[in-house]
């Protein structure tokens, strides 16, 4: 069926419009034909019967390039199913084609596997085939050819894979020529010994990259097949994969699995790359593909949406790095981005520790502002909290991976999505903007937490000299109190109190400044000049409300700290001012 999903239109373009029973028909198809596109031409498409089509204009007109390239067995031939019911919906066809592959090397080589053991290869396009299945050592005759796979590396070597899981055998069967299919060598080591296989893939990128998608899941093998080991992912089950593609733009692998629909690795340069020196050392950082800034669609609340769809990958640079084992919770773990002059932007958190090969994504914004209090991690998971700072621009930034003493580099590139309207100078200003409201809400928050902190310490203090001076409870109280009160009143007037609500109590300083970054730091453009024009107006009120905290620490040291000291209390520990 050739669907256009623009309009919505479809249209039957079956190489054979004449149906039947199998034994009455020329052209006899699987219930899972193959249809293959050509490497060499987009406007080609291959689809297996027993014979082999070819079509030239999309499907709109097909020629058979092939004689039958099956057995033809006419004991395979009869109707299915019986004695009780017999099923010819073609669901049970036999001797037909259910591999083709195009080398990427050379238009017209094609190889085609059937599902009754043959294995035919051409050189000219259909002109000539030659069936080499009896040159596969330990095969017996009548096994289905899963897969058949060209390689990128020389027209005489492709891989081919065996089911035979329905012939009670259920061991996995791979194997590579290097003279066109006159030899053949096995290529399982690793394997389970029941993972029969579906599909063989060779990267695009590296050759000695190979991936095998079998009934206990994805394996890899990085030295040409001869050693294969799980390619496991924490969100994917070992669930039988039955194809592969690797993306030709993206780069991303692509698994159609049964049991957990289409699975997406995004980015799979750090396979493309790895080799035994990498393995061999105690870290690596991969280099990383860039990275887009787009406008990220806006959340969606309520119900459910009509039409399903995937997660997304996540928003940023992804960067993956190696570890050859687990590190230890108390060693050193560090991800930084730098910017063109080696300052720190952003240390990138939740860095995983396992062995093996872990991945992370920097949002492309630097460090946020600081906070009064933790946010709730649910709130952080999702996405409502956390340390969002101002955005990167585009450019190239360096990612510096620290793993105890050991540090690696690799560069990493932002584009802007060319789709965007903001202009190189509304970005910098952005940046400019978030930049300053950031420092204020961070100065203005290590403030409020410094007198929240010495709150707390008053009240401890109140606590214990009370239990050793039990006569002079009601004076450490009283003194304790009127200090307390004095730091309510002050962080009172610049902030909700905390675990209070913007909902019951009026927004102070503040949630108002917290609001701007949130309006500005979003987005892809230049801020309004309403934001610009608050900015201005919070300026000074936060400049009065920095030295009303810095009078406050200060007055603690002068005053109230010779006034613990005449209770008999401890003493206050000093706290600094607050730089604005």
């Amino acid at each position: 069926v050739l669907s256009d999903y623009k309009s919505g239109e479809q249209q039957s373009i079956a190489p054979q419009a004449k149906r039947g029973f199998v034994n009455e028909l020329k052209y006899r198809f699987n219930w899972n034909s193959p249809i293959v596109g050509s490497p060499h031409s987009k406007n080609t498409v291959y689809v297996g019967s027993n014979h082999l089509f070819q079509s030239r204009d999309f499907g709109k007109s097909w020629e058979p390039i092939s004689p039958d390239l099956t057995t033809n067995n006419p004991e395979k031939l009869k109707p299915a199913g019986g004695p009780v019911w017999y099923d010819n919906s073609t669901a049970e066809n036999h001797c037909t084609i259910i591999s083709i592959g195009e080398s990427p090397r050379k238009p017209g080589l094609v190889w085609a596997g059937t599902d009754d053991g043959n294995v035919q290869v051409t050189r000219d396009g259909g002109k000539t085939w030659t069936n080499v299945a009896r040159s596969v050592p330990g095969v017996p005759e009548g096994s289905p050819v899963s897969h058949v796979e060209p390689s990128r590396t020389s027209d005489d070597t492709a891989y081919i894979a065996f089911d035979r899981h329905l012939l009670d055998d259920y061991a996995p069967h791979i194997f590579k020529t290097t003279d066109g299919g006159k030899t053949w060598m096995r290529l399982v080591d690793g394997l389970p010994a029941k993972a029969y296989v579906h599909i063989v893939r060779e990267d695009p990128k590296n050759t000695n990259l190979l991936y095998a998608g079998t009934e206990l899941g994805l394996f890899v093998s990085f030295d040409g097949g001869k050693k294969w080991q799980p390619m496991s992912f924490k969100n994917l089950p070992p669930v039988a994969v039955h194809d592969i593609v690797i993306h030709p733009r993206e780069n991303d692998l692509i698994l159609g699995t049964h049991g957990r629909s289409i699975v997406i690795l995004d980015d799979i340069t750090p396979l493309q790359q790895m080799t035994p020196e990498i393995a061999s050392k105690n870290a690596h950082l991969f280099a990383p593909r860039h990275a887009w800034r787009y406008a990220s669609p806006m959340r969606t609340y309520g119900g459910g949406n009509k039409l399903y769809s995937g997660p997304n990958p996540p928003y940023g640079a992804l960067l993956t790095y190696y570890l050859k084992e687990k590190l230890d919770p108390k060693a050193v773990l560090k991800l930084e981005i730098l910017d063109s002059t080696g300052k720190v932007l952003k240390s990138v958190d939740r860095l995983t520790r396992d062995a093996g090969i872990n991945r992370v994504a920097w949002d492309l914004r630097e460090e946020g502002p600081t906070f009064r209090t933790p946010p709730e991690p649910r709130l952080v998971e999702m996405g409502f909290a956390g340390s969002r700072g101002p955005q990167a621009l585009p450019g190239t930034y360096t990612a510096r991976l620290t793993v105890n003493s050991e540090t690696f580099e690799q560069k990493v590139e932002v584009r802007l999505d060319p789709s965007l309207k903001a202009t190189p100078k509304d970005l910098e200003l952005q940046q400019t903007t978030a930049r300053r409201v950031r420092d204020m809400m961070s100065s203005l928050n290590t403030g409020l937490r410094r007198m929240d902190a010495l709150k707390a310490q008053l009240r401890e203090i109140e606590k214990n000299g009370k239990e050793a001076q039990p006569k002079q409870a009601a004076d450490i109280t009283k003194a304790v109190d009127g200090m307390v009160k004095e730091i309510d009143e002050v962080s009172g007037k610049l902030a909700v109190k905390i675990g209070g609500s913007r909902l019951e109590d009026p927004p102070r300083l503040s949630e108002a400044i917290g609001g701007l970054f949130t309006a500005v730091s979003g987005g892809n453009s230049a801020p309004t000049s309403t934001q610009l024009a608050y900015l201005e107006e919070l300026a000074p009120q936060h400049k009065q409300g920095m030295e009303a905290i810095n009078g406050l620490l200060a007055k603690a040291q002068k005053e109230w700290l010779p006034q613990l000291q005449k209770l008999g209390l401890s003493l206050l520990p000093a706290a600094a001012p607050v730089t604005q």
